[in-house]
């Protein structure tokens, strides 16, 4: 389990005697929201940049093992839905991943992140707007991110991210995209 600095809380697990389906008063504040996404994308971020260097090192792509930061930090019903949809992609010899949500692209060069707001806190649910910066081709930019977050196993777990500004329409919604595609290939 990794600690969530200034969470007060672990990744997996809530505080004994703790009900793990409601977050409590503490944890429905926006301090509290933020801290937990800045934990989540420092960890994504510092363990890519060691593994982009660990690969650098090997002379095999077969002795790397990479972190499943979705496994980790997305929901069960996030993870569910994408296992479905993976499996449907490998039946169909199809891929359905080709980007890393994690940084809304193909390629590492130092991204970083930034809560600009968090809101719609409930004790099982909120919404944390977030800017993806990174460079790319000697390109810099900023990506806005819609996380929808939900309580649970005793923490805030992302259920979807939707790329783009949150009112535009034309904007990537990542879960909504999975549920279509897994719906659309029932027959597999």
């Amino acid at each position: 389990m990794t600690a969530c600095s200034g969470c007060g809380n672990q990744t997996s697990g809530g505080a004994s005697g703790q009900d793990s389906t409601q977050a409590n008063e503490q944890q429905m504040t926006e301090a509290f929201i933020t801290q937990r996404v800045n934990d989540i994308y420092k960890d994504v971020y510092d363990t890519k940049r060691n593994e982009f260097k660990q690969l650098q090192t090997l002379d095999g792509i077969d002795k790397f093992d990479p972190v499943d930061f979705d496994a980790k930090y997305m929901s069960a019903a996030y993870n569910s839905l994408q296992e479905k949809a993976i499996k449907i992609g490998e039946d169909r010899n199809e891929p359905i991943i080709d980007a890393d949500h994690w940084i809304l692209g193909q390629d590492w060069t130092e991204p970083s992140m930034k809560v600009t707001a968090v809101r719609d806190i409930t004790s099982t649910t909120a919404t944390a707007l977030v800017v993806i910066h990174k460079q790319a081709g000697g390109q810099a930019s900023d990506e806005p991110i819609t996380l929808s977050l939900v309580w649970e196993r005793g923490n805030w777990f992302i259920d979807n991210m939707k790329g783009g500004n949150e009112n535009d329409s034309t904007a990537f919604d990542e879960k909504g995209w999975l549920e279509n595609y897994v719906s659309d290939n029932a027959e597999y």
